[in-house]
């Protein structure tokens, strides 16, 4: 019983220390807030990608999770900002600018 108090009073801790301390944003999550939605779609593309292309090096799968991983969400990200200045897409549902 006393476990499921703990972790309810530590998500709530957690939940109220984000929102008081850590609830601004600057310049980098601004963008990438902006281009998440470009993100959300070319996501699995990359990521198939990666995995194809690791598929036949021999180290560990966490090691293969963490290089897919952060090169992903990088690649995602830097893909986003350079689709998002293209003006074709602006027209683009979900489009914020």
């Amino acid at each position: 019983m006393w476990e499921s108090v703990v972790s309810i009073a530590m998500m709530l801790f957690i939940l109220s220390f984000f929102k008081k301390k850590l609830n601004s944003s600057g310049p980098a999550t601004k963008a990438m807030a902006a281009g998440s939605y470009t993100v959300f779609i070319i996501l699995a593309t990359i990521v198939i990608a990666l995995q194809v292309g690791l598929k036949d090096l021999s180290i560990p799968s966490v090691a293969k999770f963490v290089i897919v991983g952060t090169t992903a969400t990088t690649l995602c990200y830097l893909l986003s900002s350079m689709i998002r200045k293209i003006q074709f897409f602006r027209r683009i549902p979900g489009y914020i600018d």
